[in-house]
């Protein structure tokens, strides 16, 4: 059995960890896999003066790749190839697998994602308000976003100095700028706890004293060690539908590492936490100020949160829970 998997790029999350994790779980259940993907990424670039180019570049190299995959038996297409658009999976051949962990039908163009849905053999969704959508045009089933927890473990030993931490990319710094007075508050009371981000680009506060930010320039070689040495993660959200389509995979890290969590009560975080007290959704600035407060000020209650959020992922996140429901999909689709 072969599958050839067209992906969004080499460190864009979705081919991380919606695809290239499974792998071995896959060649253990005896599929052989290939992944393709421009080499200019299926987002385009910040300066709108590349763009053009950009596009230009990938309309030379898509027809390729689509080749390329069409000779295989099967092909997992993950997301969209050229953001919002539907281009080269219009000549792909049946069947393929449209894997999508975010809510990317709200910015397409031209119906471009329900019209991929629409020639798919399934839609796997990350959650169910992402099924709800896809339900529409195709079978559907839901396999959320994993985590290793092999790779993403808890740390040994304590810090030295506790910190509050956000990691993601930078297109997600504006969920933190809107939450910034409760943090603000938070560091005005514990003058021993500072603020880490982990990201792509620095953030820029308003009122938030800078000497109290740690930035960390991500990297996937320390990622995980990033969020170790966490005392809270933080995962905020505002409650509109592109936020009802996110997979809490942030949220995820922090537990697997064993690190407690104060998370915006929308979706899927909702969900999470339902198995169990790993941490504290809210909905206000003053729930996020009560929140961080309680769980800086009760370690003993703080590690009984990431305890619990450990065994949450092991029990119902974990790649070894989802990477061979995903290798048992994808071979129901080549028999």
């Amino acid at each position: 059995m072969q599958v050839c998997a067209l992906t969004t790029g080499l460190n864009q999350p979705g081919s991380r960890f919606r695809w290239r994790q499974y792998v071995p779980f896959l060649e253990h259940a005896g599929i052989k896999s290939t992944e393709l993907y421009t080499r200019w990424g299926a987002y385009p670039p910040r300066s709108r003066a590349l763009r053009p180019l950009w596009l230009l570049a990938n309309s030379v190299e898509i027809p390729k790749l689509v080749h390329e995959a069409n000779r295989y038996q099967l092909r997992f297409l993950q997301r969209e190839m050229i953001s919002t658009l539907c281009t080269g999976e219009a000549f792909l051949k049946s069947p393929f697998i449209f894997d999508v962990d975010d809510a990317i039908f709200l910015n397409q163009r031209f119906s471009g994602i329900d019209r991929i849905a629409r020639r798919a053999a399934l839609v796997i969704c990350g959650n169910d308000f992402l099924e709800a959508h896809f339900s529409q045009f195709a079978d559907t089933v839901v396999l959320p976003t994993a985590v290793d927890t092999s790779r993403f473990h808890p740390g040994s030993g304590r810090p030295a100095t506790r910190h509050i931490g956000w990691s993601g990319s930078s297109s997600g710094l504006r969920y933190l700028y809107e939450i910034e007075p409760a943090l603000n508050a938070v560091l005005q009371r514990f003058s021993d706890v500072s603020l880490k981000i982990i990201a792509d680009q620095r953030p820029v506060f308003s009122i938030i004293d800078n000497s109290r930010v740690e930035f960390h320039a991500w990297h996937p070689a320390s990622e995980v060690a990033a969020i170790q040495n966490l005392s809270v993660g933080i995962m905020p959200l505002t409650d509109g539908p592109w936020e009802q389509g996110k997979c809490s995979f942030k949220m995820l890290t922090y537990m697997a590492v064993g690190v407690p969590v104060v998370v915006s009560a929308v979706s899927m975080n909702n969900t999470v936490l339902q198995y169990g007290n790993a941490g504290i959704a809210v909905s206000s600035i003053d729930e996020w100020v009560d929140a961080l407060t309680l769980i800086l000020c009760d370690e003993t209650r703080a590690t009984g949160m990431g305890s619990i959020g450990r065994k949450i992922v092991e029990t119902h996140y974990a790649t070894s829970i989802i990477g061979p429901k995903l290798a048992s999909v994808i071979t129901q689709q080549m028999e």
